[in-house]
Parts: structure tokens; sequence; C-alpha cells
């Protein structure tokens, strides 16, 4: 066993040892004149020569730059990789031209807007649950009718009843007097539009 000169761990005896630690590689000492020529033959590369294997044929900080070499080009080829595939990203994402909303977008974000409206005016508006709701076109403008059930002021579910929905004009069945909302209905909410 020997200590390792640069990082002075214990090490595995041998010719050759690399620290196990460090990783630095170093030679043992020659103890005899014959093992001084070969140490000598092996630094300068004459054995290296006699032997028909073309790493070995190359001193070893050789092959580590044949390794750098390698890796630098497997570096570049992956960064051109990822730069083309976050240039892919940017183009399709970034530079593409917004398609305009269809006809059923719009209407389904008009009534989601309306529903909105509608839950603002409800007591507990968070607790508003909706059906059966649809968009009507009577005259100009679209209408948003539906059935709309929320909580009340004592924290029960009062029952659904009817909504009607129209530009800044949100009524629900409640707020209008007795058999009002039957003929508002029949007038606003009778053309539903296909979608």
């Amino acid at each position: 066993m020997m200590n390792c000169p640069h990082c002075q761990c214990e090490s595995l005896s041998g010719e050759q040892l690399i620290c196990h630690v460090c990783g630095k590689a170093y030679y043992k000492k020659p103890s005899s004149p014959e093992e001084l020529a070969k140490f000598r033959a092996r630094m300068s590369g004459t054995n290296a020569l006699k032997n028909n294997d073309p790493k070995k044929k190359q001193p070893a900080h050789h092959r580590s730059t044949e390794f750098e070499q390698w890796r630098k080009k497997a570096m570049n080829t992956m960064g051109v990789v990822v730069l083309g595939f976050l240039l892919m990203f940017i183009d399709l994402n970034y530079c593409s031209v917004p398609i305009a909303p269809t006809e059923d977008q719009k209407i389904s974000n008009y009534i989601a807007e309306h529903q909105i409206r509608i839950s603002s005016r409800l007591k507990d508006p968070d607790s508003a649950q909706f059906k059966d709701v649809f968009a009507s076109k009577s005259s100009g403008s679209p209408v948003v009718c539906g059935y709309v059930n929320a909580k009340n002021s004592f924290g029960g579910y009062s029952g659904y009843q009817r909504f009607i929905s129209a530009g800044s004009i949100q009524v629900v069945e409640s707020d209008m007097a007795e058999g009002e909302i039957d003929k508002t209905w029949q007038r606003l909410c009778a053309n539903r539009v296909q979608y």
C-alpha cells in the first residue's frame, strides 16, 4: 500500500496507481535499474509503439484531449437542439396569429358573462347554481334566459327561479310582480339561438 502524493490517502499497490479519492494517476517509484529503464521507456512511448493497439500508441494526455474534443462537439450539438426547440416553442406560441372565436364560442362567452351578472344580484353569489341556460334573439341584441338557484339569507337554497339578462338589465323572477315574468319570458325568451 502507498499513500497518494496529492491527497495523502492510502491507495492500492501496483505499477500505475490511480487514487480512488482524488483521481490523480501516478507511478510507483522504480526500485531497480531495470524498473527505471522500463519506466523511462513507458514514459517516452517506445513500449507503446511495439504494441499494435491504436489507443496505446497515443500517450494518455492525447486520449483525454480527444475525449474533450468529443465532449465539446456533443455539447455544441445538444445546445443547437435545445435552441431549436426553444425557437420552435417561441414561434408556435408567441408569433402565431390568434384565431377568431367561432359563433358558438361567442354565445358561450356571452352566456357566461350574463351568469356572472345574475350571480352578482343574489344574496350569496358564490352559491349560484344554473340550469337550462340559453340565449334567445327576439329583437336586436341577444337575451340570456334560464333558471338559477341560490342560498337565501338563512343559508338554505330557495329553489330554482327564472331569470332574464340582456345588456345592463338583469331580472330574477322574485324581483318581478306575479305573472309579469310569464309575459316577459314569452316575449324575450321564445326564440332560442341554436349552437
